[in-house]
């Protein structure tokens, strides 16, 4: 269901005239020592998975969303973006690795780090809505970057 809504939300964001281009990359969380209880689902088996989507805009903005599977967490999704190069596999790596090891957590200590470094972050709640309505508010956050 993750992956469904994932590409619906992303297809929506996509035709959009402001967008150039979108791009996501899915993955596994990392299991640490295979000890961290977040890196699975609630079955206690089932990896849990995560999404980096790259949108670039057509003004030349490029913004990195990361998107972790819930299930019954609540957990904003993350949009980074910076005007500086970026070594953005470190940034995510680094992130979610800090998300693991703080059980499911954004650290705000570790998002300013981030921010001294140049990267702008923002936190996205989940909508309740549709697919539609949620691309919607992600495209309104990332103009109003």
């Amino acid at each position: 269901m993750f992956l469904i809504k994932l590409y619906l939300k992303a297809t929506i964001v996509e035709n959009y005239p402001e967008v150039q281009s979108v791009h996501i990359q899915i993955n596994h969380l990392s299991t640490c020592d295979g000890k961290r209880k977040f890196s699975y689902l609630d079955d206690g088996i089932t990896n849990r998975q995560y999404a980096i989507t790259t949108i670039n805009l057509f003004d030349g903005m490029e913004y990195r969303v990361l998107e972790i599977e819930r299930e019954t967490r609540s957990l904003s999704m993350l949009i980074l973006s910076s005007i500086l190069t970026i070594n953005w596999n470190h940034v995510t790596e680094e992130l979610l690795l800090n998300l693991v090891n703080s059980s499911g957590v954004w650290e705000k200590e570790w998002l300013g780090k981030l921010e001294q470094q140049g990267i702008l972050v923002k936190k996205a709640k989940h909508s309740k809505k549709d697919y539609k309505h949620r691309a919607k508010l992600l495209l309104e956050k990332l103009l109003k970057y």
